[in-house]
């Protein structure tokens, strides 16, 4: 087993990679694991500190965050969001604004304080966190914006996906934060509208490298729901023709709360076969033909990817967009109400082959877009 990284960055500049990452979730996740081995490799930042700032320090255990030499994860953020929490979306971003402008007293965000004060590159790195549902990531990108104000720090945002938003205020303080951000990437159309004129239009940051798979000659379908389906009657839905036709049957346990929807499932179906995120930011394991139900965005994302086929479950606007975005860059998802057989979706289905097409392609644009976010810098 690795042993995390428990050293503390020297007293030169750091990189400060900020997300949503430390829930447990996969695609924050995932996203993170990309970021780090695209950072750590690039030449002209061998010497330089990385700090991953995680919503739960108590996770980089579980994903050996810190066992990657000059990777130092950290619970400060989140620690200060805690600290100064309890306001909307607008107040959040004011108020870490004003933590990375003026400081504090507290001496418990001192170590924060500190970092942030020697921070040469805060990187809000992508994922769909940023909207009035969580108004305290707010204040990560308000802490960036205050860096852009008052120091002489890279503030870059990648593969951002913004909203929804009810509260106009909560609109403006994004608008403010992409117009002063040396570069600030958005993942989607929507997106895009919200950040005006200021954002630039890409990628998903899961697009850094290709997706790991392990091609079998078996068929195999591939399940992703999340916990609003606890109690859910799945008779209807699974039949045993529809699940019996695939040789292997996985299920995407992508938080720790989806194990309850896999427990009623396998109860169904004894050979479904539990695969956690761990394993697969790793591997995801493919069969000669894959069929997709999923209700998350980042294993449609991941599958169309790859090639599968399937349908997507959008439960709310949030969720029409991401489907959407993937939808829109060629998957052949299609939209299930939740409601009726997957029976005739299998027959109906057709492999992603224009995500599949298309991936090196996106790849080389997402690092061509990535170097030029960073090219500027010669802060190290």
């Amino acid at each position: 087993m690795a042993v995390e990284n428990t050293d503390r960055p020297s007293q030169d500049g750091i990189y400060m990679l900020v997300g949503g990452a430390g829930v447990p979730n996969y695609g924050d996740e995932l996203i993170v694991e990309k970021w780090t081995e695209w950072l750590t490799r690039r030449a002209d930042l061998s010497d330089v500190k990385f700090v991953i700032e995680l919503n739960h320090h108590k996770v980089a255990r579980m994903y050996n965050y810190g066992a990657t030499p000059r990777v130092y994860p950290s619970g400060d953020l989140a620690f200060a969001k805690f600290i100064f929490g309890g306001g909307n979306f607008a107040e959040m971003f004011d108020r870490g604004c004003e933590f990375a402008r003026k400081g504090t007293s507290d001496k418990r965000l001192q170590r924060l304080q500190d970092r942030i004060r020697r921070t040469r590159v805060y990187h809000l790195h992508g994922g769909g966190y940023l909207n009035d549902y969580w108004p305290a990531h707010a204040f990560s990108l308000g802490v960036g914006y205050g860096l852009k104000l008052c120091g002489d720090a890279r503030v870059i945002g990648t593969g951002l996906g913004l909203g929804p938003f009810k509260d106009e205020s909560s609109k403006a303080r994004v608008v403010d934060a992409a117009a002063a951000f040396d570069s600030f990437e958005v993942r989607d159309t929507s997106s895009f509208e919200t950040a005006s004129s200021h954002g630039i239009s890409g990628l998903d940051d899961i697009f850094l490298s290709a997706v790991n798979g392990s091609v079998t000659t078996e068929s195999a379908l591939h399940v992703s729901l999340s916990d609003r389906w606890n109690g859910f009657d799945f008779s209807n839905v699974f039949s045993k023709e529809f699940v019996n036709s695939f040789q292997r049957v996985y299920f995407w346990i992508c938080t720790p709360r989806d194990a309850k929807i896999f427990a009623s499932i396998a109860d169904m179906f004894r050979h479904v076969e539990p695969l956690v995120s761990r394993d697969l930011i790793k591997d995801i394991p493919c069969g000669r033909r894959n069929f997709m139900v999923t209700e998350r965005f980042h294993p449609h994302l991941v599958g169309a990817r790859l090639g599968f086929e399937g349908v997507y479950y959008s439960a709310n606007p949030y969720y029409d967009a991401k489907h959407g975005s993937v939808t829109g860059l060629g998957s052949s998802f299609a939209s299930w109400d939740g409601s009726s057989s997957l029976d005739s979706s299998l027959l109906s289905s057709r492999p992603s082959l224009a995500m599949v097409s298309t991936d090196s392609e996106r790849i080389s644009s997402k690092n061509r877009r990535a170097w030029a976010a960073l090219e500027a810098n010669v802060l190290f």
